[in-house]
């Protein structure tokens, strides 16, 4: 059996459904049609729901939004808002400052830069606004004026990546009879500007500090394009001369490095760990099912978290704090949750 590679069955996929997701890549954060905006724009003010995104550049954002628009179907009484920064600080400051003149009855905000916000939205918050932050890149103050925080520590996916990046080098030391596991290792982040794939990069590199011989010897930004993710392999390919693992901070960006080490005929010999597995058929899971990439750190969605905490009590005192934990997915894994099925099902 080739280095990292594993056949796995081809019904897993149907058996893994941990959480509602989306494989979809829509070119930017959707909102609805003219008509039903007109339509709930007639209701009471005080029912309003803004949404501010982050950055629509990044997938899992992506999906986010179109989730919350199907949580919104389903409710008649809310008048969802949606905005994206784009990336830009500024920009979200900005969004979040144009409401105060007409704040709505809650705020769900995905941060660019939590810290640097915080004073717009304790503004806001005065105001009567209740405060959802969820996703955020960064850990909030227990001192921090919000009403709730839903979050995944953008660190732990960084440690999970790294936790399965050694353990496929340590089977691979056993296997090969060396005494410590060894390899250079590329990681591609999103973009440079992102406080998400700074905090991803930080988990990652201290969970691999401990060992000596595995080292990360580039650290490149592809600014979520599939085009710069090749070329980004490439790039290390040839500095390095060989890579033993890449980890992608997006599964687009790792099933891009599959695609470019399969034209260079290093496949075969190369681990790639994406971020986000969504279920459907371009999503990460099926990339794990089809081979394409070697496994994935699923994230856990937040925003209907954050959706459904929109009607909780106003007298809640201090800040619900929600942490919920990334999930590293292989093709064993898979493997193992089919037989779970097959198992369960034959029990009387």
């Amino acid at each position: 059996m080739p280095f990292f590679r594993c056949r796995i069955w081809a019904s897993a996929l149907t058996s893994l459904t941990l959480w509602l997701g989306t494989s979809c890549k829509p070119d930017s954060i959707p909102s609805e049609s003219a008509a039903n905006a007109n339509q709930k724009a007639t209701r009471e003010p005080s029912k309003q729901v803004v949404c501010l995104f982050s950055d629509s550049r990044m997938p899992f954002q992506q999906a986010q939004a179109q989730f919350l628009n199907l949580l919104d179907a389903q409710d008649p009484e809310h008048f969802l808002v949606t905005e994206d920064a784009k990336g830009s600080l500024s920009l979200q400051i900005a969004q979040i400052d144009a409401l105060l003149a007409k704040p709505p009855n809650v705020l769900l905000i995905q941060p660019v830069d939590l810290p640097q916000i915080l004073t717009s939205l304790n503004a806001l918050k005065q105001k009567g606004a209740r405060i959802i932050v969820f996703d955020p890149p960064d850990s909030v103050d227990s001192a921090a004026q919000v009403d709730a925080v839903i979050a995944c520590d953008p660190k732990l996916i960084g440690r999970a990546a790294a936790e399965v990046a050694i353990k496929a080098l340590t089977k691979r030391a056993s296997e090969r009879v060396e005494p410590e596991p060894k390899g250079r290792i590329l990681e591609i982040r999103g973009s440079d500007d992102s406080p998400w794939s700074s905090r991803v990069h930080e988990g990652f590199s201290e969970a691999l500090g401990s060992k000596n011989a595995i080292v990360l010897v580039h650290d490149a930004p592809a600014d979520w394009s599939t085009s710069n993710a090749k070329l980004r392999y490439a790039e290390a390919l040839r500095l390095q001369k060989s890579i033993d693992v890449v980890f992608a901070h997006d599964d687009l960006l790792a099933q891009a490095v599959h695609s470019a080490s399969v034209a260079a005929g290093t496949r075969e010999n190369t681990l790639i760990i994406g971020v986000n597995g969504f279920i459907g058929p371009e999503g990460g899971l099926e990339m794990v099912r089809r081979n394409e990439i070697d496994a994935t750190i699923q994230r856990p969605f937040l925003i209907d978290n954050a959706w459904h905490l929109k009607v909780a009590p106003k007298d809640l005192t201090g800040t619900a704090d929600v942490q919920l934990k990334p999930l590293p997915i292989t093709p064993t894994d898979l493997d193992n949750l089919n037989s779970s099925k097959r198992n369960t099902s034959a029990s009387p």
